[in-house]
């Protein structure tokens, strides 16, 4: 038996945007297709049964983690942090309940998120180690393929995958357990989410990698070709999750309106076409260049949106996702075709290597002069970015060394023109 965790996060904040391990559900999903015995824990599932229940549950879905609060770690203590640190996910004892029934499993996959996440890769790996000791633990994900140096010292692992090749994986999984695995990654095939109780929302994914090779993203070291269509039968899926009640859908690409006659436009038509009462939200962002009007209005009629926009800054074009005259024509179609205002939100970048506080502080002002609102959102170096080098040139911290310093939280390249509370200043001054 193979068993996939999810792990904790822990951090100093976290909440439920339509998040899901997309990647370990894809290889959840292929292992089930072969007839492989595969289990599946979401350390992060706030709605499954044992749980403490549900803080702030939204109507599209969205909710608070479950938190317990834990020590500051070191390397941010004397940092002077006006904040608390977290464990978020299930408790322990819901997690011990939850694997009750599971037997020693043969191999333990982990996936990671966010690399300055790593401490809750490692009281993952510890309570696995303690459930199950000598079954060995493979960890792949953002944080294994960006810091896989970091990860093969620090996160307690015994194996570190870094990449996304399915056939790769399913190589190293026949290492251990001794069989050949050949697992299937055709349109033929849909995700299964049937692990997952009382499901709130489902992910969908319409194209893999991103073209656009954005200074502060790490998307094309992730998935270094971007391959438009989704290598699923994104149909039968959607009917699945629908079947199950499901009337919250997340697109979790980096590129969704990117050839979007080809990808997009059929899949909403189809959806439009049926009638179906849908709620569809954009939480990575979609390109304001690309919204034009026979965009806004298929959306329009295929359901209800949350949308978000990367407008990133006023004054620096930092990718080919926008500017001022795309993001004015953008409020225009919004307005046209009856999207709810209150729910579009605008993307910006605070805390960029040199960046001036005044600089934000326009943006800001000129979103919220079309009526929309801003989102500032701070600036977290990304291991294999462009922008990388330069941010670790010029922070105070080793961001180079140590992965809790790339967190957005601490304002890493912060300076005397964009300090920490310069920071909190432009985030309050966007929620006014």
């Amino acid at each position: 038996m193979i068993l996939l965790v999810n792990p904790w996060v822990e951090d100093f904040a976290a909440y439920d945007l339509w998040a899901k391990p997309w990647g370990l559900i894809r290889i959840f999903s292929r292992l089930k297709a072969i007839g492989e015995d595969v289990r599946f824990i979401d350390l992060m599932y706030q709605h499954q049964r044992g749980t403490s229940g549900t803080v702030g549950l939204k109507r599209d879905g969205r909710a608070h983690y479950g938190k317990n609060r834990i020590p500051m770690p070191g390397p941010y203590v004397g940092m002077g942090i006006p904040r608390h640190f977290y464990r978020f996910g299930i408790e322990k004892t819901a997690a011990r309940a939850l694997l009750e029934d599971v037997h020693v499993p043969e191999l333990i996959l982990v996936t990671s998120g966010m690399t300055y996440w790593y401490r809750g890769i490692q009281s993952t790996i510890r309570f696995m180690n303690e459930l199950y000791p000598g079954v060995p633990v493979m960890l792949g994900g953002i944080y294994a393929t960006l810091c896989a140096e970091h990860a093969a010292r620090h996160s307690g692992a015994d194996r570190i995958y870094a990449g996304r090749d399915p056939a790769k994986i399913a190589s190293l999984i026949g290492e251990y357990t001794g069989r050949t695995i050949s697992v299937k990654t055709g349109p033929g095939s849909f995700p299964d989410l049937s692990m997952y109780e009382n499901m709130k929302y489902a992910p969908l994914k319409m194209n893999s990698g991103c073209p656009c090779h954005c200074p502060y993203c790490a998307s094309s070291v992730l998935e270094p070709v971007f391959a438009p269509g989704p290598d699923y039968d994104v149909y039968g899926y959607f009917e699945e999750q629908y079947g199950r009640g499901i009337r919250d859908f997340s697109f979790i690409d980096d590129a969704l309106l990117v050839n979007r006659e080809d990808v997009l436009f059929p899949f909403l038509e189809w959806v439009a076409k049926k009638g179906l009462r849908v709620r569809f939200h954009t939480p990575n962002a979609v390109h304001v260049d690309l919204f034009d009007d026979s965009c806004a209005a298929l959306m329009k009629r295929a359901g209800d949106w949350t949308l978000r926009f990367g407008f990133e800054s006023l004054d620096r074009r930092l990718e080919d996702k926008t500017d001022a005259e795309s993001l004015e024509r953008a409020c225009g179609l919004l307005k046209k075709h009856g999207f709810d205002p209150d729910r579009v939100r605008i993307y910006l970048i605070a805390g960029l290597p040199g960046q001036d506080a005044a600089e934000v502080e326009e943006s800001i002002r000129f979103v919220k002069s079309k009526g929309l609102r801003p989102v500032p959102n701070e600036y977290s170096p990304v291991p294999g970015s462009e922008l990388f080098e330069k941010a670790a040139e010029l922070s105070k911290y080793d961001v180079r060394h140590e992965p809790l310093f790339q967190n957005n939280t601490v304002v890493p390249c912060a300076w005397e023109r964009q300090t920490y509370e310069d920071v909190q200043k432009l985030k309050a001054l966007a929620r006014s």
